[in-house]
């Protein structure tokens, strides 16, 4: 009776270590690498901290972006379990962190060469790190390529306020899988898991970036 009890016991031993262990799917390369005066490269890791939750956004009133930013906030915020992340839509862009924009980036708005996605149909650019800081509000531009009457616009945009907002929550890479929302020309509508382990990553790894200006 004893030896039966205790392969019952190994059993349960083994079963439980399997539901405990799931199988994480690998996560991309999230940070942000840039030159520096010394001749080396810096390596530079970004998330908001808790005490600038929520982050908050603006689009304006009217604008066809603004229903994707509120599906790209949930998307983003639901991909952590213990409320890491927050972010929410404000209507007064002086009061800002992320100031999203319909419209091709003027010159001069941004400090780097942004972040960039190329969906079919649309384009979007983010505002990236400069050295260790990152000057508030973060600029995020989305525009058609094609016009504002084209088959798949709204698909493309949501796909690529995703995609952006991905960039201004803390991603400031690319993913090189097609199968993520953070690839370089993204067609996925929605996050993916490696999408979502990548921005936890990102939240639980000490930040070396610092959002700086008005709050």
């Amino acid at each position: 009776m004893r030896r039966v009890a205790s392969l019952l016991a190994v059993v349960l031993v083994g079963a439980c270590a399997e539901l405990f262990s799931p199988t994480r799917p690998e996560t991309y390369e999230y940070r942000d690498f840039q030159s520096n005066a010394a001749g080396g490269t810096d390596t530079l890791t970004f998330h908001w901290s808790r005490e600038m939750l929520p982050v908050r956004i603006y689009v304006a009133e009217g604008d066809p972006l603004r229903p994707h930013a509120q599906l790209a906030i949930s998307r983003w915020s639901g991909a952590f379990l213990y409320g890491e992340f927050r972010a929410v839509l404000v209507s007064d862009s002086t009061k800002a962190d992320v100031i999203i924009e319909n419209a091709f980036p003027p010159d001069g708005i941004f400090l780097r060469e942004p972040l960039a996605a190329f969906a079919p149909g649309c384009s979007g650019a983010t505002d990236r790190p400069f050295g260790h800081s990152y000057a508030l509000p973060i600029h995020v531009n989305v525009w058609s390529n094609t016009g504002s009457q084209v088959p798949g616009l709204d698909l493309c945009y949501s796909i690529t306020v995703t995609h952006e907002l991905g960039h201004a929550f803390g991603i400031l890479n690319h993913s090189r899988n097609l199968d993520d929302v953070m690839y370089g020309a993204p067609i996925l509508d929605g996050l993916s898991d490696r999408d979502r382990q990548t921005i936890e990553k990102a939240y639980h790894t000490p930040a070396n970036v610092t959002a700086t200006g008005r709050r």
